[in-house]
Formats: C-alpha cells, structure tokens, sequence
C-alpha cells in the first residue's frame, strides 16, 4: 500500500462515520478488536490487504477510495467545480452556485469542502443544519468544522433553537483566545502591522452589526454612520461603502414617513454616493486604505450576496412610494441620472 497509514486512517474514520458504525460496531463486524479500529484510524497501523475487500463493503466504499488511488484526479475535479461555483457566488448566485456544488456532490459524496461551500451557499435553514451537521460527523478539517458551528448557531437561531444554538457557540474559542487575537501579540514587524489591521476590521464587523437590534433603526443607522466616519477619518470607507449606502437608505426613508423633503433628498445623496463608491471599490485592485488605523492595507476580496450591484439596489430601493413627494424634483431626477449608467449586475473580477 502506497498511501500513508495517517490518510487511510482518516479515510477509514471518514468512511465509518458516514455508514453511521462506532469503531466496536465497525470491529464486532469486521471480527477484529476495537483496538485495531482504534489505532487504524489514528494511522499508527494499517488493516492487512486481505481484509480490504471487506472492510469496503462493511464501510460502503469502493477500495479506490478507501485507498485514494485516482485522488489527484479527485482533487483536481473539487477544485473545478469550487472555482464555478465560486464565480457565482462572488456575484450574487448562490442558488446557481449551489446546483454546481449539488451536482459535484453526486460524484463526490463525501467532499467535506463541497458540502461545506454549499452550505454557505443555501440560505434554507433546515437544509443548512442538514449539512453543517453533516461537517460535524465527519470533517476533520478545524477550518470546516468552526465554519459549520458559525452557520449552525445561525441556522438553529433563527428556527428559534436558542438552546442548540448556544451549546455549539460555547464549542468556539472565546475571543480573548482565538487565533487572530493571540496572533496579534505573536507576530512582529510587517506581518504584524497587516494582521492586526485586518483583526481591527473584523472588529469593527461585529462591533457594527451589534449596534442593530431592531428597537430603533434610525438611531442604530446613525450610530453606525457615526462609527465609519470616526475610524475612517479621511473617508476612504472602501467596503465599509455598502454599508453606509444601507445607514442612509434607513434615514431616507424615516425623513420620506415625516415628508421632509431638504433630509430625505440629502440621505438619498449620501446613500447614491457611497452606493457608487462601494461599485468603484469592487472593481479597484490597486485600492489602499489611507485612514490611521488601516493605512496601506488593500480592501480584500468582496463577496456580494446579491446578483444587483449596489447602484442597482439603490436605484431600486428609490422606487419605493414613500419617495413619491420629491420623484418629480431636480434632486431625485439628479440622483438617478449619477446611478442610471453604472447600476446593473455584478461581473466578476479578475
């Protein structure tokens, strides 16, 4: 046997956790110990030849796979199908994203990255407690499994499982203690500098999305606003666009329900203009971050959810019949003439 005794043990572990077997059920079928099971799995010995054939059939796989004869072919074929769909789901086509995946699951079933990339790409709940369960059982991979936790505690949140959802949030490291915090202090120099810029964006996400919790939308867009113009001090927001261009849209709309025509028309300005901005963004690899906390960091790879660009959904978003008042005033005219060319869908970048 060619393949390392490491990778058939996870194989093996893979394969049985699937069929649904504990390693005594596996043993007891197989007439072997539990203890030969046991140290299979860990890679410290490997089943003789003799007892592969039945092995494959106890555990429901081909000895191709078991043995990962053809795997570079294998690999190879996940990568392609993860790179379609990928390209999709940078645009806003997770449903089409998703029927790729789908269908690269049918050749593959026991993908751990397939499952877990579709499972970012369905918006089903039950669907994605179905396959973040799924990574639970039978992914080794850290990367894997803390991603399913993340959709999972989503997922069981929002079907009103709050008891599930906090058994497996309390599976995650605490926040002093993850690894962007503690690499933080381990790194030095350069590296650090970039790492700890990238950790006070991912802050900076959480600590946005907690300032909304649905008492007041208005004041929450306000404080929000308040907060990426305090960090940005030079007002190159980049992807923090999108959503300064949503904290506007919140205003435009309480100033339309109070027929405020100087407020309503200023918010839909600002939410034009960081709707355009955050679409100048998507499409500038050379962009930088010039603000204190972030200079010189460059705005990372943009995931959009939706197939519309921003200047779409704002264009779109103006259709709403609370704006009915000023539709027919040089300001509104204006706004829709700067979105007008640009609005559309996303296309992919290079």
């Amino acid at each position: 046997m060619n393949l390392k005794p490491e990778q058939l043990g996870k194989n093996i572990r893979r394969a049985r956790l699937a069929a649904d077997l504990t390693q005594e059920g596996l043993a007891e079928r197989l007439n072997v110990s539990e203890s030969a099971v046991s140290q299979w799995e860990s890679g410290k010995t490997s089943p003789d030849l003799g007892i592969l054939p039945e092995l494959c059939v106890v555990l429901g796989v081909s000895a191709d796979w078991l043995l990962d004869i053809g795997t570079e072919t294998r690999e190879k074929e996940i990568k392609e199908i993860l790179a379609r769909a990928k390209v999709l789901s940078d645009t806003g086509r997770d449903d089409q994203a998703a029927e790729i995946l789908k269908e690269g699951l049918k050749k593959y079933p026991s993908s751990d990255a397939l499952v877990y990339y579709l499972m970012y790409a369905t918006y089903n709940d039950d669907e994605v407690i179905g396959l973040g369960e799924w990574i639970l059982n039978n992914s080794m991979s850290d990367e894997f499994r803390h991603g399913a936790i993340q959709c999972l505690v989503y997922a069981y949140s929002s079907k009103g499982d709050s008891q599930k959802a906090v058994e497996l949030a309390l599976k995650m490291p605490r926040l002093p203690v993850s690894s962007d915090a503690l690499l933080c202090r381990a790194l030095t120099g350069e590296e650090r500098k970039r790492h700890v810029q990238k950790y006070r964006g991912k802050m900076l996400d959480s600590l946005e999305t907690s300032l909304f919790d649905g008492t007041d939308e208005t004041a929450e867009a306000k404080r929000s606003i308040a907060l990426f113009e305090l960090l940005f001090e030079k007002g190159d927001f980049g992807f923090y666009n999108e959503r300064l261009a949503k904290d506007y849209r919140i205003l435009a709309k309480s100033s339309a329900a109070m027929k405020d025509e100087n407020k309503t028309l200023f918010n839909l300005e600002k939410a034009a203009d960081h709707a355009l901005s955050f679409v100048a963004f998507y499409y500038d690899a050379s962009f930088r971050y010039s603000s204190t906390l972030f200079e010189g960091m460059p705005g990372e790879r943009v995931l959009c959810n939706e197939n519309d660009n921003a200047a779409q959904i704002q264009l779109s978003s103006m259709k709403d019949s609370l704006f009915d008042f000023v539709r027919n005033t040089d300001g509104f005219r204006s706004i829709v003439e700067r979105l007008t060319p640009v609005a559309g869908s996303w296309i992919v970048r290079n």
